[in-house]
């Protein structure tokens, strides 16, 4: 037990210094970004601006990086975005093989890129997805102008991962890609033709089963467990 514990403290000091180790690397940078991209309304205050925060990393130096360098450009969900900084290993992982340098950019109304930090709940009109595209696109043009000119790869997961797909398909000018990762992007009643709500759950059972590689009673053995741990 003492052994267990004593590897425990030790990995959680290793990783408390690999976060810090990539937040050395990176440089904290604010854009002065529209509240509304598109007139959808008066605005509750007099202002027309807020600050949106964004990391530039350089994962080997600043000065190795030229002005064609690849941009790794992590699309920020729903948290602050220091989080995403230090958790994305793929973007980190595949820095130095294309010499590319990473920004994280925070989404609207996250962190500490607010537009009405005490705000009423009318100043959440201009929270939405189009507005939070709009924002990403207006940094990257940005970047393409004062950073670097060279190819731009976007990435994100779960809902950021969905924000990276539509923004290829609204801003395909502006990234020659994007990995989306855990990203339901037609997950949404109303489509034509409709979403399959059950699908996750179909593909879940059938890697429970011989099928997937498992037995053919792991599935049933699954469900007969569910009452057993909802009852705890």
């Amino acid at each position: 037990m003492k052994l267990l514990l004593c590897t425990a403290v030790v990995l959680c000091a290793l990783y408390q210094a690999n976060c810090k180790s990539k937040s050395s690397q990176c440089k904290q940078h604010w854009f002065k970004q529209n509240i509304d991209h598109f007139g959808w309304g008066k605005l509750p205050v007099d202002k027309s601006s807020f600050g949106q925060r964004y990391f530039v990393c350089y994962p080997q130096g600043e000065k190795n990086y030229a002005k064609n360098s690849t941009i790794f450009f992590y699309f920020g969900n729903e948290d602050d975005v220091e989080l995403y900084v230090n958790h994305t290993g793929l973007m980190w992982e595949n820095a130095e093989e294309f010499g590319a340098m990473l920004v994280f950019a925070e989404h609207r109304y996250y962190g500490q890129s607010n537009p009405f930090p005490s705000g009423t709940p009318r100043c959440l009109n201009w929270l939405s997805t189009e507005q939070a595209l709009a924002d990403y696109a207006s940094i990257i043009a940005f970047l393409k102008a004062e950073l670097s000119d060279g190819p731009i790869i976007g990435f994100g997961g779960s809902y950021g991962g969905m924000l990276a797909a539509w923004f290829r398909m609204k801003y395909p000018h502006l990234v020659n890609g994007v990995i989306a990762a855990s990203a339901p992007i037609w997950a949404f009643l109303g489509l034509n033709p409709p979403y399959n709500d059950t699908a996750f759950n179909a593909i879940v059972t059938n890697d429970a089963s011989s099928k997937g590689g498992a037995s053919d009673l792991c599935a049933a053995r699954f469900r007969e467990a569910q009452p057993a741990l909802a009852a705890l």
